[in-house]
């Protein structure tokens, strides 16, 4: 029989009243939400978010528990029911395996997953795409008013890479400006020229994005949740956008944007001058070179 303290059960007694349940419902219902709030629900969400991404035949306790060098599923699916309590070492094992914050893991402690602040979002930003050899590389715009955007990277060893340019594909600027805007218009260009990785483009809704690049949620999770689109194949192409076979606008107030940015372009020699050499192959041949010296030194 469970003895607890007079003061606790009366305040138990209270509450199974008032939600119409039994005493044990009542610890029960507490039970479960210590249990989720605790390192046990951060492991539960963790699993789930990596099963969305590769499937539960690629992640399972099971796997997780052959992962971390345990001799039998067994203590995890203990830990993972919350009827034994993980070790530090333990839980710094399943960290590293899942590729999460350790701290966020055994304490609460930050975000679960790392975000990589990005200094320049154009020319530099494509060799720095080109030399991580990514195997594919999506492109990520808020649905908000601002249309914030991020960059994930998926690699082949299911490690992947999450980077904030922290800038807005829209005219309601936060961040940045129009020159800002330019040097990525001029980067997806070459990026899309270059064609040396799989590249794609999304929108997400804003709540989503906000936990993605906060770091509480996993971005290739989010990804499936989200819309394909094909912003990235044609937002840089001013002749595209101004002749009849344009597609449908990716959102309110795109081709606005595409054709500012454009103006913007053609005003600065910076700028110009970099699409220039865009288009006349010379950057697109450089980042060439560099991914094959890149593959000759691995």
């Amino acid at each position: 029989m469970l003895r607890m303290p007079t003061q606790l059960h009366e305040s138990i007694a209270s509450a199974a009243a008032k939600n119409s349940q039994s005493i044990n419902a009542e610890i029960v219902s507490r039970l479960e939400v210590s249990l989720l709030t605790g390192v046990v629900g951060r492991l539960k969400s963790l699993l789930e978010q990596l099963q969305e991404v590769l499937g539960s035949d690629q992640i399972s306790v099971s796997i997780l528990a052959e992962g971390v060098g345990e001799d039998t599923p067994s203590r995890l699916e203990q830990v993972f029911a919350g009827r034994e309590e993980a070790s530090f070492e333990l839980l710094d094992k399943i960290a590293e395996y899942m590729k999460v914050n350790a701290k966020w893991l055994k304490h609460g402690v930050g975000q679960p997953f790392e975000v990589s602040l990005v200094n320049d979002n154009g020319i530099d930003l494509v060799f720095q795409l080109m030399g991580e050899m990514a195997e594919t590389t999506f492109l990520i715009r808020s649905d908000s008013q601002y249309g914030e955007v991020c960059i994930v990277q998926k690699f082949t060893n299911r490690n992947w890479k999450l980077l904030n340019p922290n800038m807005n594909l829209s005219l309601n600027l936060q961040v940045g400006g129009l020159y800002a805007l330019g040097s990525f218009a001029n980067a997806c260009r070459l990026l899309y020229a270059a064609n040396l990785t799989k590249t794609h483009s999304y929108m997400m809704e804003s709540s989503l994005f906000n936990e993605v690049v906060r770091g509480d949620a996993h971005p290739l999770a989010a990804l499936k949740k989200s819309r394909r689109s094909y912003w990235f194949d044609d937002w840089w192409d001013f002749e595209l956008i101004s002749s009849e076979k344009r597609r449908p606008d990716c959102w309110e107030g795109y081709a606005e944007l595409c054709k500012s940015v454009h103006r913007y372009i053609m005003d600065d020699d910076k700028l110009r001058n970099e699409l220039e050499d865009i288009r006349s192959g010379k950057l697109t041949k450089m980042i060439e070179a560099e991914q094959w010296r890149i593959a000759s030194e691995t």
